[in-house]
């Protein structure tokens, strides 16, 4: 028996112990070597003593907590491990860059992405109010042991100190996948594994992953993936910046079968139509644990869509969200994986299908869900609530243009033809506001055809679009309204019910639909902000049938923005936002509107289920926005200019195809 001191003088009492060798392999711990084991009788007499002299308690305690900061805090630790690295001389002068190659399909956009370094991680965790452990869930299921081990090494290389990676085998009947999990069991006392005798699917797995968490939050990572060195910095950056979150998402990429990196993904903030069309938010999904388990974690119903089934009950709950615009995820192009192709497994899109079924169903909302445009895309069709009249108002001018494929036509009139002969919603009325000279012809063909009048008087020397549009707006007698330029064409005949279907909805504030030019290209499909100096519609020009970035123009998404050539709204929300601000009158008044419903709290929804021709404005007679105009909306909108919440912080400032910004800002704020 030994009496020896196992604490530093003045820092605690000394305990004996026993020293007892090891007789058989336990984890880490090997046959021979030995094991302390404490003394329970001095063990006791010592806790008896601190008891009865609370002050030596203190004194011993305070003295303990200040060398345990000196000695083993992350200066120490990094000095620590600085030297033992100069010693092996494998320390570099400079921290190694990584080339990655972001290409989205249409793309071949490269960049030089350093990943944020030890330092300033070091640095960003110490200014942290608090440091939150993570849990990888890894569900593993007879992968390759090369792809697990790169998936575990990334998080083994994490900067981010402050995690764990809870394994389950779902039954892997592949003995090298078994032989390599046996082989890391006691290697990391951060890394929990857990073998299951059956395959009860990834849905089941997870759940049991999650079971050996003890992190607050869980990250979701497939067995064949990996993450990138800062990934769990920036999460925990976010939640320490917003500790209210409770479910975060990244960007992404994949990783080809020649192992370049490409098909970047760089995701939209929260948009809860945006996801009902897809599951955007993809990989690595960040959950509260307590929020997971409430929502009752993975359903097994779902296996294959189980991620989107549960992002959807995130949105049903109302949950903090929070995007962080960094890949900080590589998703492995394997041959048969959705990855390499989005329809490869039929029967998860199915799941995938019945998950947005089942969140209409409990969002008491009658409607239904039908496949998208686009492969693994899909259409919410709401119910119309009741059998609500609608006012279709047309601004017009009465003015007679030359139209490629129609020759000369007044379009006012070919408008209102249009609607009254292809709109298969009944309860509407048009109302036309003119600018009191109307054409006799015109007043006699819009009287046969039942269409209200008004007649707006301009009284400024210059003309004001947002002036007459609150004058149009205060003459609509339905609580739903839709307001067309005079220069359209109907396409869909349900082009009525298309809008109204979201525009009926509490939270939505205003709709749009897809245009186009006569010859089939086009003019809007969304307009996003800080582009081109201001805004722009995306894919303007670009031909109809292009899926673009990530189906973006094929799917209802959310914008912060639409054009008033073809709005849906409800004139309560109207008047709430003051209408059309008249100091923007003739650029920037329908932006303005949309960002003003939108600060209110309100969505803003595009849907390309709607189309309609848009006749002008291709090329347009004026070459830039009004100056004055200009610089207001630019003082008066500047967070959301450099911050669009519904495009990419790393996109393209000045392209309208989603395309890569040659200097990516990468950042998480």
């Amino acid at each position: 028996m030994a009496a020896v001191p196992i604490s530093s003088a003045g820092t605690g009492l000394p305990i004996q112990y026993d020293l007892e060798e090891i007789k058989t392999d336990l984890g880490p711990y090997i046959h021979g070597q030995y094991w302390a084991s404490i003394n329970k009788v001095a063990l006791g007499d010592a806790m008896r003593k601190l008891v009865a002299a609370p002050g030596l308690a203190r004194e011993l305690g305070g003295a303990a907590a200040k060398a345990i900061r000196e000695l083993c805090g992350i200066d120490s630790i990094c000095r620590l491990v600085k030297g033992i690295f100069e010693d092996l001389q494998v320390l570099q002068e400079k921290l190694p860059q990584f080339l990655t190659s972001f290409g989205a399909t249409s793309q071949t956009t490269s960049v030089i992405h350093q990943p944020t370094g030890p330092e300033e991680i070091l640095s960003g965790i110490r200014k942290m109010a608090r440091q939150p452990v993570f849990s990888f869930i890894t569900p593993v299921y007879n992968v390759a042991p090369s792809l697990l081990m790169a998936c575990i090494d990334s998080v083994r290389a994490q900067y981010y100190p402050y995690w764990e990676l809870c394994l389950h085998d779902d039954g892997s009947t592949n003995p090298e996948t078994i032989s390599y999990l046996q082989s890391l069991v006691g290697t990391d006392p951060r890394i929990r594994i857990e073998f299951s005798s059956k395959n009860e699917g990834i849905a089941a797995a997870s759940n049991a992953a999650a079971e050996l968490a003890s992190g607050e939050f869980l990250c979701f990572l497939d067995n064949d993936d990996v993450i990138t060195k800062d990934a769990l910095f920036y999460l925990a950056a976010k939640v320490d910046a917003e500790p209210a979150t409770d479910f975060l998402y990244c960007d992404e990429d994949k990783i080809s079968p020649k192992g370049e990196f490409c098909d970047h993904y760089l995701k939209p903030d929260w948009s809860p139509e945006h996801l009902l069309s897809v599951m955007y938010v993809l990989h690595m999904m960040t959950v509260r644990k307590q929020l997971f388990f409430d929502l009752g974690g993975y359903r097994p119903d779902y296996t294959g869509a189980q991620d989107y089934d549960f992002a959807l009950r995130v949105a049903s709950a109302n949950a903090c969200v929070a995007h962080v615009p960094r890949i900080l995820y590589h998703w492995r192009m394997i041959p048969g994986s959705a990855a390499e192709k989005v329809d490869a497994k039929p029967a998860g899109l199915r799941a995938a299908r019945r998950a947005v079924e089942d969140y209409v169903r409990r969002s008491g909302r009658p409607g239904q869900v039908v496949d998208g445009m686009l492969p693994g895309t899909y259409r919410v069709r709401y119910a119309v609530t009741g059998d609500p009249r609608v006012t279709v108002v047309i601004p017009t001018d009465d003015r007679t243009a030359e139209i490629e494929g129609r020759g000369k036509i007044n379009l006012v009139r070919n408008l209102v033809a249009s609607i009254r002969e292809k709109t298969t919603y009944r309860n509407y009325e048009i109302l036309v506001v003119d600018n009191t000279r109307l054409s006799t012809a015109t007043e006699r063909f819009l009287r046969r055809a039942q269409v209200r009048l008004a007649h707006f008087k301009i009284t400024t020397p210059r003309f004001n679009f947002a002036q007459k549009a609150n004058f149009c707006l205060e003459h609509v007698n339905t609580e739903l309204f839709v307001m067309l330029n005079d220069d359209m064409e109907i396409i869909t005949p349900d082009w009525i019910g298309g809008l109204i279907e979201w525009a009926q909805l509490p939270e939505i504030g205003v709709v749009g639909a897809r245009l186009l030019y006569p010859d089939d290209s086009i003019q809007h499909a969304g307009m996003v902000l800080g582009v081109n100096d201001a805004v722009a519609h995306v894919y303007h020009g670009y031909p109809a049938d292009l899926v673009g970035y990530n189906g973006y123009p094929n799917i209802i998404r959310n914008y912060s923005a639409l054009t008033a050539a073809a709005l849906a709204s409800r004139k309560s929300l109207y008047k709430s936002v003051g209408g059309f601000d008249e100091s923007f009158g003739i650029d920037f008044n329908d932006v303005d509107f949309c960002l003003k419903l939108c600060a209110k709290g309100l969505r803003v929804v595009y849907t390309p289920f709607v189309s309609l021709y848009h006749f002008e404005g291709k090329t347009s007679a004026r070459s830039a926005a009004d100056s004055n105009e200009l610089v207001e909306f630019k003082r008066r909108w500047r967070p959301v200019l450099d911050r669009d919440p519904y495009y990419n912080i790393n996109l393209s400032r000045d392209h309208l195809d989603f395309r890569l910004t040659p200097q990516p800002r990468l950042s998480f704020d």
